[in-house]
């Protein structure tokens, strides 16, 4: 489990994130899990602030095999949360679709 993302939950998720997480139960340790959607956003949005196209945000994003769709949502989402990474994650998506196809 990652607790260092935690700080997105003030600074903001993508809009209707808490009614898509997926709970499941481990004996008495409930967690909730992101679903795809949300993972692009997530995955696109630490590939901008990740170090290049070798980091595994970039792996895990090009995983997910996100549609063109997909990334624009996702983008979009992005540039309201900063609007000073637009043309890094212009750069990441023309990656990422160069690879996934």
């Amino acid at each position: 489990m990652n607790s260092r993302v935690a700080g997105q939950w003030t600074i903001g998720v993508p809009a209707g994130f808490e009614e898509r997480i997926g709970w499941k139960t481990f004996g008495g340790l409930d967690v909730g899990v992101s679903g795809r959607t949300d993972l692009i956003h997530l995955k696109l949005y630490a590939a901008c602030d990740a170090t290049g196209p070798h980091s595994r945000h970039f792996a895990d994003l090009i995983a997910l095999l996100p549609t063109p769709g997909e990334l624009a949502e996702a983008a979009a989402w992005i540039v309201d949360q900063d609007a000073g990474l637009e043309s890094i994650a212009e750069e990441v998506i023309k990656h990422v679709r160069s690879t996934v196809g």
